[in-house]
């Protein structure tokens, strides 16, 4: 596990740096910075997964520091000779708080915490990118519509909404409209990507081709086309979930 120990005390460091080489050897010391300038060009050089962090240092705070680095901050473990911000510490989502000195028992815990945290979150990237790579590619994928003369193929991207029509369903895409004799709920299981999203018992929308939502007890879409969408009240949750917005 690469780490970067950030501290304005240079005898400090160096003692960290001796506890880590002894008892936790699987640490591997990048780098060891003494301004909280120095460390965020070498946290975004270095891409390391753990920080040692000094809370009170000059000019920038361990908290700032934080702040600085917003979502690409790796783990970090406070390392300080106050206890004024071990609820703030925890808070920002610290694996631990030591205080100075720091004991190689409280050390070894802490460096135990860090190594299963950026294990977990290197489980959780390689399922999401398994999750993509085995995700059917969309662009290539058809919808067959079967008529008197022979069969239409209608890619899935093509596809603005789909409107249940009792037994029927009308597929609507820029260039006009289909009926296919499946009913909506066997057109939502056949077409099965996130995209696509029942926003109404007779509606399924690919939220591609979505513009615009305007809200209203359920509200409606307005799609590719200028066409507007009605949106149930059940299921207006799920639609600004899936286009993350926050009421």
């Amino acid at each position: 596990m690469n780490a970067i120990i950030i501290d304005d005390e240079k005898h400090c460091t160096e003692s960290l740096a001796i506890l880590l080489q002894t008892y936790c050897p699987t640490v591997h010391i990048q780098a060891i910075v003494h301004e909280a300038e120095e460390a965020i060009r070498a946290i975004q050089e270095q891409h390391p997964d753990l920080i040692f962090l000094d809370i009170n240092m000059p000019r920038l705070t361990g908290l700032q520091l934080l702040e600085a680095l917003g979502k690409h901050a790796p783990q970090v473990i406070f390392t300080t000779a106050y206890d004024d911000y071990a609820v703030e510490a925890f808070r920002v989502g610290a694996v631990d708080y030591l205080m100075k000195p720091i004991h190689q028992k409280e050390l070894i815990e802490a460096v135990h915490r860090a190594e299963q945290r950026v294990e977990d979150k290197q489980v959780t990237q390689l399922k999401d990118t398994l999750t993509r790579v085995m995700q059917p590619n969309i662009a290539t994928k058809k919808l067959p519509i079967h008529h008197q003369d022979g069969i239409t193929f209608i890619h899935f991207d093509d596809i603005i909404y789909c409107k249940s029509e009792s037994n029927y369903t009308q597929i609507v895409t820029p260039e006009g409209s289909s009926m296919l004799s499946k009913t909506l709920k066997e057109v939502e299981e056949q077409l099965n990507h996130p995209q696509f999203l029942r926003i109404h018992n007779s509606y399924l929308i690919n939220l591609n081709h979505m513009q615009k939502y305007v809200r209203g007890v359920g509200g409606y879409t307005v799609m590719t086309g200028d066409h507007h969408v009605p949106v149930s009240k059940s299921r207006k949750q799920a639609l600004l979930q899936a286009i993350d917005v926050q009421l």
